[in-house]
């Protein structure tokens, strides 16, 4: 595409045999919508004025990327770092999906005041991106939020116990999984608010963390990486001895099958200053086993989704009406693996006519959990006037691994139907009913393809103007 912009504005600058105002208004138009498919990237900062009690945030947004690389959150003088979350979503249109990735640095005040974000920049997806900063007033709590300052979830032993003034340890936040529920890995150095050793990562600690998250990858999972690009560091009790967890890997796995996942054994190298030198210090995690417990015998297990999830509903219309076409949209909510999550093969029927949905898709990660939403969006025309439940159409066998019992998520909405009947339409007059050969649509059609279409038009614009310069310098030699 960029050869083609230089090439026009060449052929442009030497020529006038073709109409100059039209290719204007067509590289225009073309570099309009090649600039619309480009990667967007911007800096947000949170609210300016914020409870004690709340976590100050700054946001990275990356639209229409499959990379979601941000390193360099500022540090800010008087705040903490907190832990980073992200967020996905994606779209699926025409088979294309479109990603958009919100990652989220937290900072925590240790006191009330005023706090100064100077101007900085970061790399994001391998490009400098500035923000200009701000003030931050920290104010006193927010007494109607039942949060604390320390995150309770982050805070738990999880069995750990203090062998150590300094330790690496891995560990998961359950003991018992089953096939198909998510289960949270953690990677963390815990060293004790009592130890007098001065230890410092070394220049390789990327390159370590790199090498130990592809160890931590079972082949018989799915997994949600949470990506960590910076160390985490969270002050947490084990047992009555406090502790700084510096949380390097996590990650949140999905058992495929109930194969045993085994976790080898694994090292981190740390520079210990001893007599005024440094000298590396090998720390290990001992090695351990997950193994997944299969799902109960039921007729529908291997079409169960495995999840805490539930439905919710909307449509696009208080007043509904044969004929007239409505979005019906389906949303999947709550914790699960979202990706397992099928789209519903709805046959329309004599009630209504159901079209393809487009998928949408919005992940958090966010306190060793993957929370979030599937959204399907359904365009529905109805042909019968009545009252009519949608839970006939759209339902998933689900099983729910909190009570271990199978059930079934499904639509809760009824709606109500006016007008006359397209059948009775059609009988009237066949050949003036737009909805005689309804059934016979081909709905399986996929949208339009912009981007084969404007390369198409490219290559053509290309080639007219090959013509012309043949026909300018034939015409030329001629004379």
């Amino acid at each position: 595409m960029k050869h083609f912009f230089a090439n026009s504005m060449l052929f442009l600058c030497q020529t006038k045999a073709i109409g100059t105002k039209s290719l204007w208004a067509i590289l225009l138009l073309i570099s309009s919508f090649a600039w619309a498919q480009e990667t967007k990237i911007s800096i947000e900062l949170g609210e300016k004025n914020l409870p004690i009690n709340k976590s100050f945030t700054i946001s990275v947004i990356i639209q229409n990327s499959e990379r979601r690389d941000a390193t360099g959150f500022p540090n800010i003088q008087g705040l903490q770092k907190r832990g980073v979350e992200s967020i996905t979503t994606s779209t699926v249109v025409g088979g294309k999906t479109l990603l958009n990735h919100r990652i989220i640095q937290n900072y925590a005040a240790s006191k009330e005041g005023t706090y100064r974000v100077a101007q900085f920049s970061m790399m994001v997806n391998g490009q400098p991106i500035r923000s200009e900063g701000g003030t931050l007033n920290v104010i006193p709590p927010n007494l109607s939020e039942n949060e604390s300052i320390s995150d309770k979830s982050e805070a738990e032993s999880g069995g750990i116990t203090a062998e150590a003034e300094a330790f690496l340890a891995l560990r998961v936040n359950t003991s018992r999984v089953f096939v198909g529920q998510g289960f949270t890995v953690k990677l963390a150095l815990y060293v004790a608010e009592t130890n007098t050793t001065e230890m410092n990562f070394p220049d390789n600690l990327g390159a370590q963390v790199s090498a130990i998250s592809h160890k931590l990858q079972p082949s018989n999972c799915l997994i949600e990486n949470f990506e960590i690009e910076e160390v985490q560091t969270v002050p947490i009790l084990i047992g009555t001895k406090k502790y700084t967890e510096y949380k390097l890997y996590q990650a949140v796995l999905y058992p495929l099958n109930n194969q045993p996942i085994r976790f080898g054994e694994v090292e981190l190298t740390m520079m210990v200053k001893q007599a005024n030198k440094e000298t590396p210090k090998v720390f290990k995690a001992s090695e351990f086993s997950v193994i997944p417990m299969e799902l109960p015998a039921n007729v529908a297990k291997n079409q169960a989704i495995v999840g805490m999830f539930q439905v919710q509903e909307r449509l696009s219309a208080n007043r509904i009406v044969t004929g007239k076409s409505f979005q019906y949209e389906v949303h999947v909510i709550r914790e699960g693996n979202f990706s397992a999550i099928p789209t519903p093969e709805i046959l329309s029927d004599t009630l209504f006519d159901f079209y393809p949905p487009t998928v949408r898709q919005l992940i958090s990660r966010r306190i060793g959990r993957v929370t979030g939403e599937k959204i399907f969006t359904f365009q529905v025309i109805p042909k019968q006037a009545g009252t009519f439940a949608l839970g006939k159409y759209v339902r998933w066998i689900h099983f729910d691994p909190q009570t271990a019992h199978y059930d079934t998520l499904r639509a809760n909405l009824t709606v109500k139907v006016s007008g006359k009947s397209i059948k009775d339409d059609s009988e009237d007059s066949e050949d003036d009913s737009v909805y005689a050969n309804l059934d016979k649509a081909d709905s399986t059609q996929q949208e339009i393809d912009w981007r084969a279409l404007v390369n198409g038009l490219a290559n053509l614009l290309l080639a007219v103007m090959l013509v012309g310069m043949v026909a300018i310098f034939w015409t030329k030699k001629q004379k």
